[in-house]
């Protein structure tokens, strides 16, 4: 059954994948387990959310389980700190949210630091240890396979510097550092940052993290940057972000051609639909009495009967088609990712 679950988890994931002004209350003394206290640490600012919050919008876009059926949902918008990302984190279908740079029009050069920083908080709990906190990077021109991982742990209430060395990084896909793989060293050639929220650790396992807490979260980020501990360390210049426009332009003939049927089958309004339907039948609910209840909301909102009547037929349709579709099509894209993963592990 382990088994069994983890390469379900994967196959998730293989298709999730393919599918300046300082902020007044961070320290004045920065520490790390990896780094020395006694070394410089220059910090070069990336994105300096208290700076234009505004940007927000346009440099982000989310990266939740959603995207491979699950239920989790998260959001990143100018709060407090300078950005707030808060969201709803769900074991059921995948377990994690994140966030992550739109593609950057040409790779960002990373090569002078020594890893990535955080100033941040936790602001909705003190469950710091109860989900995993991961950064990634990804090393490749297309969003392939090539994501590199690194955990890191925000702490509670305070704003504090969080250094993530380049040296933690490890290869993975999804939730799975790849042994053996090569260590984190192209920096030159940067084309997305990101940081998500998880029930899986970094492991050469699919391994979920005991006690992992489900619900709402929020951390508050000021900025986030690369360091080194070479005075003369010259920053790094972000490049620009592409619009949804050209990242639609650059995409391979095979995504244009899957992602659409994909889109059909990981629809996020049915997959919520789904759930809500399978907590109604743990409440006891038969099948009549959960359509007759979505009979009666659909009303209650001020549908009309020949509305609603169309509404959940067409649902059900809907249902029964991509139910009779999915397994050839699971059967011809499980071979296809294969595939690419196999490609990829002999380029690297």
């Amino acid at each position: 059954l382990e088994r069994c679950h983890g390469s379900l988890v994967m196959f998730q994931f293989a298709f999730a994948t393919f599918a300046g002004v300082a902020f007044s209350r961070l320290p004045a003394t920065l520490t790390s387990k990896a780094v020395s206290n006694d070394a410089i640490i220059v910090g070069m600012p990336l994105f300096r959310f208290t700076n234009d919050p505004e940007a927000i919008e346009s440099q982000f876009e989310r990266i939740d389980d959603v995207i491979m059926g699950g239920l989790s949902r998260s959001s990143l918008s100018p709060g407090d700190l300078g950005a707030s990302w808060r969201g709803v984190v769900r074991s059921e279908g995948g377990g994690f949210c994140g966030q992550r740079t739109r593609p950057f029009s040409k790779p960002l050069n990373l090569s002078g630091a020594d890893g990535l920083y955080l100033d941040c908080a936790l602001l909705s709990d003190e469950d710091v240890g109860r989900r995993s906190w991961k950064m990634s990077l990804r090393t490749d021109e297309g969003r392939g396979e090539v994501v590199y991982q690194a955990p890191f742990q925000p702490a509670v209430g305070a704003v504090t510097r969080v250094k993530v060395p380049f040296s933690d990084f490890r290869l993975v896909r999804g939730p799975v550092a790849l042994a053996g793989a090569p260590a984190l060293s192209n920096l030159s050639a940067v084309y997305q940052i990101g940081f998500t929220v998880s029930k899986f650790v970094i492991s050469e396992q699919v391994t979920m993290l005991e006690n992992f807490r489900n619900g709402s979260f929020h951390l508050g980020l000021a900025e986030i940057g690369s360091y080194s501990e070479d005075a003369a360390a010259v920053p790094a210049a972000v490049p620009k972000a592409m619009d949804k426009d050209e990242v639609q332009r650059r995409r391979s003939w095979v995504q244009k051609l899957i992602f659409p049927v994909l889109g059909v089958f990981f629809n996020e309004a049915r997959r919520r639909r789904k759930r809500a339907a399978q907590l109604l039948e743990l409440r006891g609910l038969g099948r009549w009495q959960r359509l007759r209840y979505a009979w009666g909301i659909n009303r209650a909102r001020g549908r009309s009967i020949s509305s609603t009547s169309l509404l959940l037929t067409t649902n059900a349709l809907q249902t029964a088609g991509l139910w009779v579709l999915g397994l050839p099509l699971r059967l011809i894209l499980f071979p296809f990712f294969r595939l690419q993963a196999r490609r990829e592990r002999k380029r690297l």
